[in-house]
């Protein structure tokens, strides 16, 4: 697993986008099954990514492990991350309870929360790269609609997180680039601007 360079920034992001976007809670497992195979079963996401179309993805709960002195379970998220890897036995684990300094209590299972962890297996990355916040962004404005997509938009460039695929240039297009930038950097040393009177 490599350095998750954008954790922070799309935990941000994502807050800020949940607290104005109206979610769906669901109430049990099966719920949360259900929107997750709609969403896997529509020709949206078959064109998109057809190799997880069918994959029966399934989701499970995960518990705090009693062993861990309240930690989560960290077998299940190493095999989760496997999974990752191989691509096999796909699961999507929703945490059963949270634990913080105010102490412990179940979490609300989301139509969010199954599209974040949805998203890391669009990507392929277990990380929050570019990768996983573009399909996270498409996938949100295809089951909660545009205005949801622009909120989260808004939060990704409020909080500098990055989803845009990085522009894959030639060895010609990386020296024209070098030249404009040069080009402009001369303009400027030669007519710097002018100090306006007080």
């Amino acid at each position: 697993m490599g350095i998750d360079r954008q954790l922070g920034k799309a935990r941000a992001a994502q807050a800020d986008f949940e607290a104005l976007v109206l979610r769906q809670v669901f109430n049990s497992l099966d719920q949360a099954q259900t929107f997750l195979d709609r969403c896997l079963h529509s020709r949206w996401f078959a064109h998109r990514w057809p190799k997880l179309a069918h994959s029966g993805i399934t989701i499970k709960p995960i518990y705090l492990n009693s062993n861990f002195h309240g930690g989560w379970d960290f077998e299940k998220v190493a095999a989760e991350r496997n999974a990752y890897r191989l691509q096999l036995f796909p699961m999507i684990y929703l945490p059963e309870f949270k634990a913080d300094l105010f102490g412990t209590g179940r979490v609300e299972w989301t139509d969010i929360m199954v599209l974040h962890l949805l998203a890391h297996w669009c990507s392929g990355d277990e990380n929050h790269g570019r990768g996983w916040a573009l399909a996270f962004l498409q996938l949100v404005r295809r089951h909660l609609g545009g205005q949801a997509a622009w909120q989260l938009q808004q939060a990704y460039r409020k909080h500098q997180v990055r989803y845009r695929p990085k522009q894959k240039l030639t060895a010609a297009q990386r020296e024209a680039r070098r030249q404009r930038m040069l080009a402009l950097h001369n303009s400027r040393r030669a007519f710097p601007p002018s100090k306006t009177a007080e």
